[in-house]
């Protein structure tokens, strides 16, 4: 996809100077930069898993199979 984005001189003179040094074009060097930045976002928080039973228990990340028997049947 083709698109337009301004960048200010300084940083588009470095970047190119980056990609001829490293023996690639402008626009890899952009998407590398652009695939880097956004493999570094922080992962999402993970939810707790809900909590069965009394309010006091103790939170389960993996229930064994026993476990869930014991839950569904007693």
């Amino acid at each position: 996809m083709r698109t337009t984005i301004e960048v200010p001189d300084d940083l588009l003179t470095r970047a190119k100077a980056e990609a001829a040094i490293g023996g690639r074009s402008l626009k890899t060097l952009f998407i590398e930069a652009l695939e880097e930045k956004l493999s570094k976002r922080a992962p999402k928080a993970r939810l707790r898993p809900p909590v069965f039973g009394s309010p006091d228990a103790k939170p389960v990340d993996v229930l064994t199979p026993e476990q869930i028997d014991e839950a569904v049947f007693g």
